[in-house]
C-alpha cells in the first residue's frame, strides 16, 4: 500500500520487499506448528537484494540466497549469504559499466564470460557446496 510517507520508496524496495542489510545465520528457538520428522534437507530460495539500498528494478540486486536446513522434526538453522558477482565486488556500479570496455567500444567476451549479473535465479549443490548461477551463463559464484 502506498501513502505520503512511502511514496517515494519503489514498492521492490520496501516493507516485506526492503533489502535485508546483513548475512547470518542463526539457530531458531521457536517453530510455530509442527515440521514432520520425516522432512530432512534443506531449503533454498535465492533472489535480488540489492546491498546499495537501492535498485531501478525488482530484479536488478545483488543475488542473495536463503536457505533452512531441516532434520528430525527441528529446523536446525537459517542462513543467508550474498552471492559473489562482480556487482558484489564493486557495489553500486552498473552491470553496463563492469559488461563494457570503453577503451574498445566492446561488450566484454571473455571465456568464460564475466558476466556482470545481479540476482542469479537457480541454486546449484555440487560435492556438498553450494553456488548460484545465472540461468542465462553456465558460471557459477560462490557463496
Amino acid at each position: 500500500m502506498t501513502n505520503p510517507s512511502n511514496a517515494a520508496v519503489p514498492l521492490h524496495l520496501a516493507g516485506n520487499n526492503a533489502p535485508v542489510t546483513e548475512e547470518f545465520t542463526v539457530e531458531p528457538t521457536e517453530v510455530i506448528g509442527e515440521i514432520p520428522a520425516d522432512l530432512n534437507g534443506m531449503f533454498v530460495r535465492n533472489g535480488p537484494n540489492p546491498r546499495t539500498g537501492w535498485s531501478p528494478h525488482y530484479f536488478a540486486g545483488d543475488g542473495m540466497v536463503h536457505a533452512v536446513a531441516l532434520a528430525e522434526g527441528r529446523a536446525r538453522w537459517y542462513r543467508n549469504r550474498y552471492v559473489r558477482t562482480p556487482l558484489y565486488h564493486h557495489p553500486g556500479r552498473s552491470r553496463f559499466e563492469l559488461g563494457f570496455d570503453p577503451a574498445t567500444a566492446t561488450i566484454i567476451t571473455e571465456s568464460p564470460p564475466p558476466t556482470p549479473t545481479s540476482s542469479p535465479t537457480r541454486a546449484d549443490f555440487w560435492r556438498s557446496r553450494k553456488a548460484a548461477s545465472p540461468t542465462t551463463s553456465p558460471q557459477n559464484w560462490r557463496l
